[in-house]
């Protein structure tokens, strides 16, 4: 029989990456041939070590991509940074083609200082995109040789002027899910690049100017955003870098139809490790907004990572019909002296009061600069 006609699907509710042995394979693999993957993706997601990353893409996928039939593609760039020192931030932006429109999630902190920005409907600035730039307002984003990316920002009370460097040339396009077209992520994330790095530059808070060398991860991705397909509970998807030595990136997220869907990867000293042996907890505050601290493990079969991070400067934004809590924070890892940081993004829907804005003790919930 034609899996691809017979639908035989791992069946809803089901946590496939919690299967073990001949188990747990043969349902990834499944997922894979009902999907028309290669048949590495089975490997990759039952914790093979690999020597590579394993990864699709490559220099072509650096610039913009056409945008497919649906109303809801997208197509984002976005840079998370931190020293683990207490100063840090990110821009997200993302561009809805086919509606003509873009959007910006913006976050800077140091010194006790904090800005934000969240705005879903810009105009989409052709002429940026054409040129092979990614944009929203007075953000933009513009790719140059190497892996190397250039971020400009402006905003009242807020700038950036930075450059992402890579961490090596062959590192620039790992990805969380290994087959990108047709992974059990692809209803929120279709195509998607993660690239270890620092960034240098300036951040500007208020009147005060500071000098930015830091951690950084670097995405960019394409394809259909429909957050309907995740349940009102939602993801959580954390980043993290402790430089050179170990960098990771982890997604945990419960489907609508009630599938479980794990997937990252870890490079250590160079060498790129893919599991869905992926566990994520968080410390919350009793408003359930305000998210203290968290926990990422990811086993492989010879053993297993233990990221903790402080998650500091919390920011709760609408995007697309979602309440998302971004932060970022200083991170450590079992077994390691070094510090690190780490970029967390936990959607968990909290309910909404009926004045419009959630109740918070740490989190930004508006615009602007909060001193």
């Amino acid at each position: 029989m034609d899996d691809k006609k017979s639908g035989n699907l791992p069946e809803a509710g089901k946590d496939i990456t919690k299967a073990d042995g001949l188990t747990r394979r043969a349902a990834i693999a499944t997922i894979a041939a009902v999907a028309g993957a290669p048949a590495v993706a089975a490997d990759v997601a039952a914790n093979t070590v690999l020597k590579s990353p394993n990864s699709p893409f490559g220099p072509s996928d650096e610039t913009t991509h056409p945008a497919g039939p649906d109303s809801i593609w997208q197509e984002s760039y976005w840079i998370y940074f931190g020293n683990g020192k207490g100063l840090g931030g990110v821009v997200h932006t993302g561009e809805q083609v086919n509606l003509g429109k873009s959007n910006i999630f913006a976050l800077g902190y140091a010194d006790g200082l904090a800005f934000r920005r969240a705005k879903d409907d810009h105009d989409l600035n052709r002429d940026a995109r054409a040129s092979g730039r990614f944009s929203a307002g007075e953000y933009i984003f513009t790719p140059g040789t190497d892996g190397r990316v250039y971020l400009s920002g402006k905003d009242e009370g807020f700038a950036l002027d930075l450059e992402f460097i890579p961490q090596t040339k062959s590192l620039r396009w790992l990805t969380v899910f290994p087959n990108p077209e047709n992974h059990v992520g692809s209803q929120t994330s279709s195509y998607n690049i993660q690239t270890p790095g620092v960034v240098r530059g300036t951040m500007r808070l208020g009147d005060k100017l500071f000098d930015v060398d830091a951690f950084s991860q670097r995405g960019h991705s394409w394809g259909n955003r429909d957050y309907k397909a995740l349940r009102g509970n939602g993801s959580r998807w954390v980043t993290g870098s402790v430089g050179d030595r170990l960098n990771f990136s982890a997604y945990v997220a419960i489907r609508a139809d009630g599938m479980v869907i794990k997937s990252g990867f870890v490079v250590d000293r160079g060498e790129v490790r893919h599991t869905s042996d992926i566990n994520v907890t968080v410390e919350v505050d009793f408003d359930s907004v305000t998210y203290r601290a968290g926990v990422v493990r990811m086993k492989f079969p010879d053993r297993e990572y233990v990221f903790r991070a402080k998650i500091d400067n919390i920011n709760l934004i609408q995007h697309h019909g979602s309440e998302i809590n971004v932060g970022g924070g200083d991170l450590r890892v079992d077994g390691l002296s070094e510090t690190g940081y780490s970029a967390w993004e936990i959607n968990e829907r909290p309910p909404t009061p009926a004045g419009g804005v959630p109740f918070s003790f740490g989190s930004l919930v508006v615009d602007g600069l909060k001193k």
